[in-house]
């Protein structure tokens, strides 16, 4: 009937918009725009499946302020605190990307105010990894690396693709940071944590390698680059 399709659709873009790596291929761009205008269109404005339209269309455009506040607002009067946490993550995301560093980080900092509230290891590990580039954005270095360490500590029980994320949110801290040292400490974690990730399809596979690359080169071991760079490639 049409409020299990409107339900389908919704949870279908909500999903994609957040974790775009469950497929063994993305889909197209239209097609996962066309899924939120169909959830959009179909769901109760006031409903929570509306919310998560919501969410998905700001996660997934990154340019729709007036999304966000509307999925937020829903979010409120839900008293859902999963759906507010993803609300506020929209938020986050769209100010992220409208360089408005400072509300980012403020929408992710009160992710983390409730985090203790949320049983999905996955969800809190999804505030970190969007609370941790706001932290670098703001110039929060020490707050970005004591976070990323505690990401790590979550993700590890969790999948092969939740650790390779582990060890690339390090990296990518000192990479902002020029910790080229601390990277390379971590190049066989790093090696094996792709190597166990292969089957999924995420960027993080090769950027992770090329950041080690990267740090051996910065550090004048070009060999060492050279291997990581080929590698990556691969």
């Amino acid at each position: 009937n049409e409020v299990t399709c409107a339900d389908t659709y919704s949870e279908l873009a909500f999903q994609t918009a957040i974790r775009s790596s469950m497929w063994a291929k993305r889909p197209d761009r239209e097609l996962v725009a066309g899924w939120i205008e169909q959830a959009l269109e179909l769901t109760d404005p006031a409903s929570e499946a509306h919310a998560n339209a919501l969410i998905a269309h700001s996660f997934w455009e990154r340019n729709t302020p007036v999304a966000a506040r509307e999925a937020s607002e829903l979010a409120e009067r839900s008293g859902d605190v999963d759906l507010r946490s993803y609300a506020w993550g929209a938020r986050g995301a769209v100010a992220f990307g409208e360089q408005d560093f400072e509300s980012a980080l403020t929408w992710s900092r009160r992710r983390l105010n409730v985090k203790d509230e949320i049983s999905d290891p996955d969800h809190v590990a999804d505030i970190y990894e969007i609370t941790i580039p706001s932290c670098c954005a703001n110039a929060q270095f020490s707050e970005a690396r004591r976070l990323a360490a505690e990401h790590d500590a979550i993700v590890e029980p969790l999948s092969d693709h939740h650790r390779l994320h582990g060890v690339a949110v390090l990296l990518e801290v000192e990479e902002v940071c020029a910790g080229w040292n601390r990277i390379l400490e971590h190049g066989e974690r790093t090696e094996a944590a792709v190597e166990a990730n292969l089957a999924t399809p995420c960027v993080r596979n090769a950027r992770a390698l090329l950041l080690i690359a990267l740090a051996a080169a910065a550090t004048g071991d070009n060999d060492t680059a050279r291997r990581y760079e080929r590698r990556a490639e691969e």
